[in-house]
């Protein structure tokens, strides 16, 4: 059997090749609104729980760690949509990476994004001219309490425990 690699630490960033919203298979989740932010996120949560036919326990290690890092990945996009919404303040909001920057007279700044029908729109309905560019980085807010880990797939069987009467 082939074992696969690890996923990173760290859930990936959006890719121009189209990566956000890969995760997230609900529809409605790009209507996400400040005043419903709570059910929006536990509706996608749902979504992805409901989509799991095995029980937890009964899936294998590596199908836990898959879970695992799909949930993960899910996570952070939800992070990405909802500190942009929050950031936001009723102005439109593009998640971007920021590639090469270069100080001469002014600073030149590229930036990378996907290239979706929402950030297409935006940018046309913004066209030339001034804006404010927030250096929100939405990977601060990817902690957590713990790491989430797998059930292994043998249980430890406790020798030393005494015997039930």
């Amino acid at each position: 059997m082939v074992k696969k690699p690890e996923p990173p630490k760290q859930p990936p960033e959006p890719s121009p090749e189209g990566m956000e919203g890969q995760f997230l298979q609900d529809p409605q989740i790009d209507d996400m609104q400040a005043e419903t932010l709570s059910g929006d996120i536990r509706d996608v949560v749902l979504t992805r729980f409901r989509s799991i036919v095995v029980p937890w326990a009964m899936l294998s290690e590596e199908e836990q760690r898959d879970e695992i890092y799909g949930i993960e990945a899910m996570s952070a996009d939800l992070v990405r949509r909802a500190v942009g919404l929050v950031s936001a303040s009723k102005f439109p909001v593009i998640n971007v990476t920021v590639g090469a920057y270069k100080v001469d007279k002014g600073c030149e700044i590229k930036l990378q994004t996907n290239a979706s029908v929402a950030n297409i729109t935006r940018l046309a309905e913004h066209g030339k001219g001034s804006g404010v560019l927030v250096l929100a980085e939405a990977a601060d807010y990817f902690g957590e309490r713990a790491p989430a880990k797998p059930d292994k797939n043998q249980r430890e069987m406790p020798f030393d425990a005494p015997e039930a009467p």
